[in-house]
C-alpha cells in the first residue's frame, strides 16, 4: 500500500485554514464562558462564594430590602418567579456546600438554558495570605467544574460578579471597577484556560472575557443592581 501523501498547502488555502482555526477558538471559548449569550434568560441561577452575597443579590433583584451579612439559612435551593424589567424569569438562590459536594450538586442544578451568576467576594481574593490563596484554589475549581457541566448542556451562559467593590475601594482608593477586573483575572490566571498557540485569538479572547464576563459590583449600589437587572433582560 503507498502510503499517504499530503498535498503541501499554498499561502492562501493556509491563510484560509489558519483563519478558520482562530473563528473555532474564540468561538469555542465564547460559548464556554457565554460570550455569545444564551437568546433567553429565564431561568437564573445564582451560585458562588460563602459570604460572597448570593441571597442578597436573590433579594435585591425581587426589590426586597436586605441588610449587610444576610445568608441562606437552609440546605435547599430558593425558587421565585419574579418580574424584572417586565420579563418573567425564575430566580434560583443555591446555598452555600462543602467542597466535595460541589459537582454532585452543580451537576444536579445546572440545566439547558440557565444563566449563572457565579458570585466571588473581590476581597477575599485580593488577599494575599494563605487564605486567600485557599479562596482563589476552591474558587477555581468551582468554576472549572461549571464549565465542564456548561460544555455538556445546551443555551448555558455563565457570567461572574464580583462583589464588595465598596470595601475594595476602602483598601484601594485609586482603583477603578476596569483595574479591579484585571487585578482579578490575573490572580485567578483564567488566560490559562485558553489553550490557543494563536495569540491574536488569545488576546481576543480574555479581553472578551474581562470586558463581558466579569462585572464589578457593590450589591447594596442602586445602579450596580440596575445595570444586572438590564443585563438580565435584554433581548437578543
Amino acid at each position: 500500500m503507498q502510503p499517504l501523501v499530503l498535498p503541501v498547502l499554498g499561502p492562501i488555502a493556509g491563510g484560509i485554514l489558519a483563519g478558520l482555526a482562530t473563528l473555532a477558538v474564540e468561538i469555542t471559548i465564547a460559548r464556554i464562558f457565554g460570550l455569545i449569550k444564551p437568546m433567553k434568560k429565564n431561568s437564573i441561577l445564582i451560585l458562588g462564594m460563602d459570604g460572597a452575597g448570593k441571597t442578597v443579590l436573590f433579594k435585591r433583584l425581587q426589590g426586597i430590602p436586605c441588610e449587610k451579612g444576610e445568608y441562606t439559612s437552609t440546605s435547599d435551593p430558593i425558587e421565585k418567579s419574579v418580574d424584572i424589567n417586565g420579563r418573567r424569569v425564575k430566580l434560583i438562590d443555591y446555598p452555600g456546600m462543602e467542597e466535595e459536594q460541589v459537582n454532585s450538586k452543580y451537576e444536579a442544578h445546572i440545566k439547558k438554558n440557565t444563566f449563572i451568576y457565579l458570585l466571588l467576594d473581590i476581597m477575599c481574593v485580593d488577599d494575599d495570605s494563605d487564605e486567600g490563596d485557599t479562596y482563589r484554589r476552591k474558587f477555581r475549581a468551582r468554576m472549572d467544574t461549571i464549565v465542564g457541566v456548561m460544555q455538556k448542556l445546551k443555551g448555558c451562559g455563565l457570567h461572574i460578579i464580583a462583589t464588595h467593590f465598596d470595601e475594595y475601594l476602602s483598601a484601594h482608593p485609586n482603583a477603578s471597577k476596569k483595574s479591579a477586573k484585571v487585578a482579578l483575572y490575573n490572580k485567578f490566571e483564567f488566560g490559562s484556560l485558553i489553550d490557543t498557540q494563536n495569540k491574536r485569538a488569545k488576546e481576543k479572547c480574555e479581553k472578551n472575557f474581562v470586558d463581558d464576563r466579569i462585572t464589578i459590583v457593590s450589591l447594596f449600589n442602586d445602579e450596580d443592581i440596575r445595570k444586572i437587572k438590564d443585563e438580565l433582560t435584554i433581548k437578543k
